[in-house]
C-alpha cells in the first residue's frame, strides 16, 4: 500500500551508457519520490508472500540503487515493507502473479556495471549486497515487522546507514536448519560488529531474537512503537536531506565503509561458493523456520 503523505509510486528510471533513458514500472516494490524534499520512500510490496526476497524483487531494488546513482534530486532513500513483515528473507516458494519484462539491453547494460541479480549464480546475494555498500546515497530501514535469514542481514549487516525498528519486531537466522550457510557478507561483518562467539550464537543457533536484543548488541539504531516507525525513519531522512555538504556526508560514508568494502567482492565469492556446497550435499528449504 502507498503511503498517503508521499506522492504517488512512479516509475523507475533506467539508465542506458549513452545516456538514454526508460521508465520502467515496477511489480514487487512501491517507488514513491519526493522530489522537494529528496526523498525516495521504497515498500516492499508482497504482503502475500511476506515480502520475501523473490529475483523481481531484488532486481528491482537494483535499480532504484542505480537511478540513485544518476538522479541528484535523491538525497535519502527509506525502505519498509507493507503489511506484516520487512521481509522474510530468502523466497522458498515459487513466483505468482505477472512476470517481469526487463529490457534487454537494459538488462545487458546493467550485467556490465554489475547490477544484475542471476540468482543461481549468486545465492549469497552479493550483487545487492555490494549494490548497497557501494550507494552514495544515504539509505534508512523503517523495519515494520519480522526479518528472516537474509531479510535480518540486510537490517543488521549494513545493506542501511541507519535502522529504525518497531517493538513488534523479531529477528531469526535459520541458516542451519535450512542446511546453509551465512550469506550478504554476514559471514564476516556480523563477527566484525559483536564478536565471534555471539556472532556465531545467532548465526548457528536459529533462534528468535528482538529489538531490544539488538539494540543492546548496537546492530540498530533506534527501537519505537510500530506506529512510529516509519513517520520516524522519515524523520531522519528529513534530517540528512538537508545537510548542504553533501559531500562530506557521502565521503564520510564511503571512507567508514571502506575498511570492510575492500574485502566484500571476494568474501561474496567465497560465501557463495559455500551454500552451493551445502546445496550439493543436499538442504532442507521445507524445514519449519
Amino acid at each position: 500500500m502507498a503511503n498517503p503523505t508521499f506522492p504517488a509510486p512512479s516509475p523507475i528510471t533506467l539508465y542506458y551508457d549513452d545516456g538514454k533513458t526508460e521508465e520502467y514500472t515496477p511489480l514487487d516494490i512501491l517507488f514513491q519520490h519526493d522530489k522537494k524534499t529528496g526523498i525516495v520512500l521504497v515498500t516492499f510490496n508482497r504482503d502475500d508472500n511476506m515480502n520475501a526476497l523473490q529475483p523481481t524483487m531484488i532486481q528491482e531494488c537494483l535499480f532504484v540503487l542505480e537511478q540513485a546513482k544518476h538522479d541528484d534530486t535523491i538525497k535519502v532513500l527509506v525502505w519498509t515493507g507493507a503489511g506484516r513483515a520487512f521481509s522474510a528473507g530468502a523466497a522458498l516458494k515459487p513466483r505468482t502473479g505477472p512476470r517481469p519484462k526487463f529490457p534487454k539491453e537494459i538488462m545487458k547494460q546493467y550485467k556490465k556495471r554489475n547490477m544484475v541479480f542471476q540468482a543461481l549464480m549468486d545465492i549469497a546475494l552479493g550483487v545487492p549486497t555490494i549494490a548497497h555498500w557501494d550507494c552514495p546515497k544515504i539509505n534508512i530501514a523503517a523495519v515494520n515487522g519480522v526479518a528472516i535469514g537474509g531479510a535480518t542481514n540486510m537490517v543488521l549487516c549494513n545493506w542501511y546507514d541507519f535502522t529504525v525498528v518497531s517493538e513488534e519486531s523479531k529477528f531469526k537466522y535459520p541458516f542451519v536448519k535450512l542446511g546453509i550457510t551465512p550469506e550478504l557478507g554476514s559471514s564476516r561483518v556480523l563477527p566484525f560488529l559483536i564478536g565471534f562467539s555471539k556472532a556465531k550464537e545467532l548465526l548457528m543457533g536459529g533462534e528468535f531474537f528482538y529489538p531490544q536484543d539488538a539494540k543492546k548488541m548496537e546492530l540498530i539504531n533506534e527501537v519505537v512503537p510500530k506506529k512510529d516507525v516509519l513517520p520516524r525513519a522519515l524523520e531522519l531522512a528529513k534530517k540528512y536531506a538537508a545537510v548542504p555538504n553533501t559531500f562530506a556526508l557521502r565521503a564520510g560514508k564511503k571512507l567508514i565503509n571502506s575498511h570492510l568494502r575492500k574485502e566484500m567482492d571476494e568474501l561474496m565469492k567465497t560465501e557463495n561458493a559455500n551454500i552451493r556446497e551445502c546445496v550439493k550435499r543436499g538442504t532442507d528449504f521445507t524445514a519449519k523456520m
